[in-house]
């Protein structure tokens, strides 16, 4: 027969006695002996490789997650049958087939075998469950015998870990696997050794900082010139460069010359318009002799309509040739000064159009060069574009003329606020983004093109919340986590609502309020003292 003491099975060969007047006779019989398995090393009557049938007439071990017949922690019999099969983890000292940790997969192997709750019942979630005895915590007596001492009314009320002094539901220490069903602003606690260790163990707190929360899309970004306020420097007439008078990173105004080239069509085209300046004289003191002439009767009529049409060619030559200086960018005081000079240099001037910052430079003293040829850029860094990427999906929501709120690790709590100016009109085929561009204020000319920021395109009315630097957060099983100091030696972990987050600060959206105290370094440490049941050091049995 087989016998379970202490969660262990045992084999017991069974014992007759018979009573003849005085004398007691134990005998053992043979026949009750049970036959071993010579395979396996185990009773043939139990062993589940040779009678199959018995992983689903024995039931299941709700303890351990496996059928009872194959069970080895509760029949460590069966233990010399896995290893004669080969099915035996060393490192573990379970099956391998039971194994989790060596073969996750094998977690959901008996899944069709667990028992199923009774039709009608449902757990109290608000109370702990025994998953080895099948009852409620504050119901068994195996694990907590002390209960058998409480009159049946007291039997279920509130369990305390006696360990760490709080409510045993509450305990995070004993029941880290309660953590991942906490929603946002609920606990567990932690309680420390002593009063004065989290201190010893360089653990610090403060208080959450108040901030605002603009609902929208946040994409990232990449800083560009304001195309609107960019100027390529370039020669109108090939030439070969004289003079350079600025550089890069130089701020100029409008007008302010920046290279001297001498040019062979820049003379050519003076020289015309001096010419036509001369002949434009000529033909208009012919046309007024002519008009003299014709009112004293002595020049014909047809001389005097012949010298006004010469006399207004030569004006539209001389206007022609000022327009050709013009183009080439020089100034009426410049063309005024060649007048009254009579001078056809070959000096040509390159001005700048506008103010702003010389941000690149090509131009170099005694370089022959072409109409096109590149000299320097100008950008105007007042304004600069902020090139955004859209997922496909979130485009729908936004709209020229929506604020947006960039953010960049170059410039640690800085919020740049701009508007959205731009949005494409198809998808990229291959990333499946959107283009979109937002214009930003520099006035400080912080902002350098080809940084990397994220932006919030704002969408809503924004609503109050609550900031903690990065370390504060960590993160259990998938979902985020502050400890919130209760005194010197009790903390909670409490479950919250992230929002956005940058490499400063995080948004806390829910689970925390103004007043609390919460771990912004050595959180780590909590962690640790947190999650030490599942290394081996949790609640120990009196």
């Amino acid at each position: 027969m087989i016998i379970r003491k202490n969660n262990v099975y045992r084999w017991a060969i069974p014992i007759v006695a018979f009573s003849l007047g005085n004398i007691v006779l134990a005998q053992a019989g043979n026949s009750d002996e049970p036959r071993i398995c010579e395979e396996h090393q185990v009773p043939e009557s139990v062993c589940p490789f040779c009678n199959p049938k018995l992983i689903e007439s024995l039931g299941f071990c709700a303890g351990h997650d496996v059928p009872e017949a194959l069970c080895t922690r509760c029949n460590a019999s069966l233990i010399p049958a896995f290893k004669a099969e080969g099915d035996w983890c060393g490192g573990h000292g379970l099956p391998e087939s039971q194994c989790v940790a060596c073969n996750p997969s094998v977690e959901d192997k008996w899944v069709s075998m667990r028992p199923k709750p009774a039709p009608g019942t449902q757990r109290d979630p608000a109370r702990l469950w025994c998953s080895e005895h099948d009852v409620y915590e504050d119901e068994c007596f195996i694990c907590h015998p002390d209960l058998k001492n409480k009159p049946a009314n007291e039997a279920t009320g509130r369990l305390m870990c006696k360990e760490h002094n709080v409510a045993e539901q509450e305990c995070g220490i004993c029941h880290p696997e309660i953590a991942p069903d906490l929603k946002p602003g609920e606990s567990l606690r932690i309680r420390q050794i002593s009063r004065n260790s989290a201190t010893k163990a360089g653990v610090t707190t403060a208080r959450p900082r108040p901030g605002v929360l603009s609902p929208g899309v946040s994409v990232f970004c990449e800083v560009r010139y304001n195309q609107n306020h960019l100027a390529r420097i370039t020669p109108l007439a090939p030439g070969v460069i004289d003079r350079v008078l600025v550089d890069v990173g130089q701020v100029v105004a409008e007008g302010d010359l920046l290279v001297e080239i001498v040019s062979s069509e820049i003379a050519a085209a003076k020289r015309d318009y001096l010419l036509a300046l001369v002949d434009e004289k000529v033909k208009s003191l012919a046309f007024e002799r002519e008009g003299q002439l014709l009112a004293k009767k002595i020049a014909a009529e047809a001389d005097y309509q012949k010298a006004e049409a010469e006399f207004e060619m030569a004006k539209a030559v001389t206007t022609t040739a000022r327009q050709t200086l013009l183009n080439y960018r020089f100034t009426d005081a410049e063309i005024r000064q060649i007048e009254g000079t009579k001078s056809s240099s070959s000096l040509m001037n390159v001005r700048a159009p506008y103010a702003g910052t010389l941000v690149e430079r090509t131009a170099v003293v005694g370089e022959a060069i072409e109409p096109g040829a590149q000299l320097f850029t100008l950008a105007n860094l007042s304004t600069m574009w902020l090139e955004l990427a859209v997922p496909e999906n979130q485009i729908a929501s936004m709209h020229p003329g929506h604020v947006v709120e960039a953010t960049f690790s170059g410039l640690p709590g800085e919020t740049i606020q701009g508007e959205l100016v731009w949005i494409d009109s198809r998808v990229d085929e291959r990333t499946r983004l959107v283009r979109a561009r937002a214009l930003v204020p520099n006035p400080d000319v912080r902002l350098k093109s080809g940084m990397f920021g994220a932006v919030k395109v704002v969408l809503g009315k924004p609503l109050s919340m609550l900031r903690l630097p990065p370390s504060a957060l960590q993160r259990f099983e998938g979902q985020p986590y502050v400890f919130v100091k209760e005194n010197e030696d009790l903390f909670q972990l409490r479950r919250v609502a992230v929002g956005a987050r940058d490499a400063h600060s995080v948004e806390i959206l829910a689970g925390i309020v103004a007043t609390d105290e919460v771990v912004v370094s050595g959180g780590f440490t909590m962690k640790s003292e947190f999650l030490k049941s599942r290394l081996g050091a949790g609640c120990v049995d009196d």
